[in-house]
C-alpha cells in the first residue's frame, strides 16, 4: 500500500512538470450525478469560505512558522527550499496539480488545533462555529485514512474496551485513570508515563485490538488517528463527542449512530457499552452506519475530485481565479 501510495504521487508530480496542469473535468466527467454531489457538499463543508461573500484579496504569511508559496514552487521534499513534511507535500501536490502553476497557497502543516488568521490549506481544525479560515484538505492521508479487513462478527468478540496508545495526553490519562485495572477494560500505554508506571503495557497490533467489541478512539494532538480503521471494522469506536476534523469530516459523525458516544470523563463508558452488549441489534445498527461512513472516503476518484473542489473554492474566494 505505501508503494502504491509513493508511485501513485511520484507520477503525478513528473507528468505535471512535464505536460503542465491536468483538467480537472477528467475526473469530474467519471463521476455519477450523486457521486458528483457528495464531493461538492465535502467541498462546501471542508472550505466554509464562499467564494462570493466572502472574496477578498489574497493575503501572505510572513513568517517562520506558517507558509505561503506559489505553485509553481511547490516541489517533492528532495528538492524543495522550505517545507519538509514530506507526506504532506506529496498529498498537497496531488490536489493542486489540477491547477495554473501562478496560484499562491497558504498553508500550515502539522496537527493544527487552533483558526487561522486568514485562508490556509491545514490538515486539522477544531470543530466550531466561524471557522471559516480553515480549509481543510486532504493531506497525511497515509497515515490518517487506513482501513482493516475484519471478518469477526461483533457478536463474537471479547465484551471489553481496549486502548493502545504511544503517549497519554489528559484525554487518555483521563480514560487511564478512570478505567484502568477494570476487568472490562484493556488499557495502556506502549511508551513510558511519567508516574503511573503500571499504565506502561505491551503494544497490540490491530489484529489483536480487532478481537474486542469496543476500541478507545481518543484525540491525541488532534484527531484520533485510529478512528478511521476502527470504523472500517467490526468493532465499535468509543470516544467523547469528537473536537477536532480532518478530511474525514468528524463534525459531521452523529454519537451513538457512528461511534458509541461517552461522556468527556468517561464516567458511563461501562454502563454504555453494558446497554449496547444487550442490545446487539443496535450495535450491529451503529456498526453498519459507520462502514456506510467509511466507503463515501475509500473512492479514489471521489476523493481527488472533492480536494479539487475543495481548493477551487478557495482560489475562488481568495480572488485568483
Amino acid at each position: 500500500m505505501k508503494l502504491r501510495y509513493f508511485a501513485d504521487r511520484f507520477y503525478n508530480y513528473f507528468s505535471t512538470r512535464i505536460l503542465g496542469a491536468r483538467d480537472p473535468h477528467d475526473i469530474f466527467n467519471t463521476l455519477s450525478a450523486e457521486e458528483l454531489t457528495w464531493a461538492k457538499d465535502r467541498a462546501k463543508y471542508c472550505c466554509p469560505l464562499n467564494p462570493v461573500a466572502h472574496r477578498q484579496s489574497f493575503t501572505f504569511y510572513r513568517d517562520s512558522e506558517r507558509g505561503t508559496l506559489q505553485l509553481s514552487d511547490l516541489t517533492f521534499p528532495f528538492f524543495a527550499k522550505g517545507p519538509r513534511h514530506s507526506n504532506y507535500i506529496l498529498d498537497l501536490f496531488n490536489t493542486l496539480a489540477y491547477f495554473p502553476r501562478d496560484l499562491w497557497v497558504n498553508y500550515i502543516f502539522g496537527d493544527i488545533t487552533e483558526i487561522p488568521d486568514i485562508p490556509t490549506f491545514v490538515k486539522s481544525r477544531p470543530i466550531c462555529p466561524g471557522n471559516n479560515n480553515s480549509v481543510i484538505v486532504p493531506l497525511n492521508t497515509h497515515r490518517h485514512f487506513q482501513w482493516v479487513d475484519d471478518t469477526t462478527p461483533w457478536i463474537e468478540k471479547k465484551s471489553a474496551c481496549v486502548m493502545r496508545n504511544l503517549w497519554a495526553n489528559k484525554k487518555r490519562a483521563d480514560m487511564l485513570d478512570k478505567w484502568h485495572g477494570n476487568p472490562h477494560f484493556d488499557l495502556g500505554i506502549t511508551g513510558n508515563f511519567d508516574g503511573r508506571p503500571e499504565w506502561t503495557v505491551q503494544p497490540m497490533t490491530r489484529q489483536q485490538q480487532l478481537g474486542f467489541r469496543y476500541i478507545a478512539c481518543i484525540e491525541g494532538n488532534d484527531v484520533a488517528t485510529n478512528l478511521k480503521w476502527v470504523m472500517s471494522s467490526n468493532s465499535i469506536a468509543l470516544m467523547p463527542r469528537p473536537e477536532f476534523e480532518i478530511w474525514f469530516m468528524e463534525g459531521r459523525l452523529k454519537p451513538d449512530y457512528h461511534y458509541l458516544e461517552v461522556k468527556p470523563d468517561y464516567s458511563d463508558a461501562l454502563e454504555k457499552m453494558q446497554w449496547l452488549d444487550k442490545n446487539p441489534s443496535k450495535a450491529d445498527a451503529i456498526i453498519a452506519n459507520a462502514h456506510d461512513w467509511v466507503s463515501r472516503f475509500r473512492n479514489p476518484r471521489v476523493e481527488l475530485a472533492a480536494a479539487i473542489l475543495t481548493a477551487s473554492r478557495y482560489f475562488h474566494a481568495t480572488g485568483q481565479l
